[in-house]
């Protein structure tokens, strides 16, 4: 495809999450393709410092789209909100400069009942979900919306084996296997409580098995002062080099309440590491129940630890999975997101000229 579409990205989280990791590796894709890019974000946050590297992207202050006389900004842009905030400003530039815009919704629940969000959802030229639970929340909130799913992608991984293997040794202790979880600490979200205790529940069954969170969060002090009846479980705090923590591995657990879909196990499946997590939201769409993981009810501590067992004890299933995983996450990749979203933005522009 020809790259004629100018995009701005538009993101003010100010940290770095699942979004804006996705947010980064599409700007990234669309960089190597030599498509001109902007990028407006909270200032100094990860995500602009990050997005200073990438060559034709211009990083953008508010002033500019104050005071903007199309001295920086190409007559004919596309605009791209990729989080809450982000989307009224997205309707602000098509207000005052015309500008066309669509919205990435991430989250499985539906946008607040605000009148300038419902007045921004109804003026987006397009609208992506990352799952099918994403889109059926656009579709409960605007029901003459026709969102288009555009999957969340790995990273492309390449975890060193040696480097996992001196990892789990130093982790796992006197114990037999390793578990894990990796997402921000916000219990009510991602259910951490319930990983903690699985590993005590296993512990106590005469399981020999060791736990790690790794992330930061608010709830950090809480779930230590849980887990401080569990041997050997630790938490590990932001870890860099998170793919070679995962490869370490024996099950990742991931328990969430509700999820817009859950990119980590895209990460975790490009490491070979077998799956239990929980049905919630867009989860589904990745773990296909007995062929690319397991699947347990949100909140169901009984059945997480048992499916997590099951796994431990069962090396062939456990295998299958992850090979099963690993194949089809490989089909979910920054480049074929970036040309469905280029095929998007083509879309946009040519309805707009």
């Amino acid at each position: 495809m020809e790259n004629a579409q100018s995009i701005l990205h538009i993101n003010l989280a100010k940290g770095w999450r699942g979004g804006e990791q996705q947010t980064w590796l599409l700007m990234q894709e669309l960089s190597k393709k030599g498509v001109q890019q902007f990028f407006l974000g909270r200032a100094h946050s990860p995500l602009a410092l990050a997005a200073q590297s990438l060559p034709g992207l211009t990083v953008l202050s508010k002033r500019v789209l104050l005071f903007n006389r199309h001295d920086l900004l190409p007559k004919q842009l596309v605009v791209h909100a990729h989080e809450a905030r982000a989307v009224q400003v997205a309707w602000w530039l098509n207000q005052r400069y015309g500008y066309r815009y669509v919205i990435t919704r991430r989250m499985q629940t539906p946008p607040k009942s605000r009148p300038l969000t419902l007045r921004a959802y109804r003026g987006a030229a397009a609208h992506v979900g990352i799952s099918t639970a994403a889109c059926l929340s656009i579709k409960a909130y605007l029901s003459d919306a026709n969102p288009r799913l555009i999957s969340s992608v790995h990273s492309n991984p390449t975890p060193d084996a040696k480097k996992s293997q001196q990892i789990r040794t130093s982790l796992i202790g006197p114990q037999k296997y390793l578990i894990g979880h990796a997402g921000a600490l916000v219990d009510s979200h991602k259910g951490q409580s319930l990983f903690i205790r699985t590993v005590t529940d296993l512990q106590s069954r005469g399981i020999s098995v060791a736990g790690v969170l790794m992330g930061e969060g608010p709830d950090r002090d809480s779930l230590e002062a849980l887990a401080k009846g569990a041997s050997d479980l630790r938490f590990l705090g932001q870890i860099a080099d998170i793919h070679n923590y995962l490869g370490a591995l024996d099950v990742f657990v991931f328990p969430s309440f509700h999820e817009g879909l859950g990119s980590v196990l895209l990460e975790v499946m490009m490491c070979n590491v077998p799956i239990v997590a929980s049905s919630a939201g867009g989860i589904p769409d990745l773990v296909t129940h007995e062929k690319t993981g397991l699947l347990v009810p949100p909140g169901d501590q009984q059945a997480l630890s048992a499916a997590v067992q099951r796994v431990l004890e069962d090396r062939h299933l456990a295998d299958s999975m992850a090979a099963n995983a690993c194949v089809m996450a490989k089909g979910k990749s920054p480049s074929n997101m970036a040309n469905e979203y280029e095929a998007l933005y083509a879309e946009i522009s040519e309805v707009g000229k």
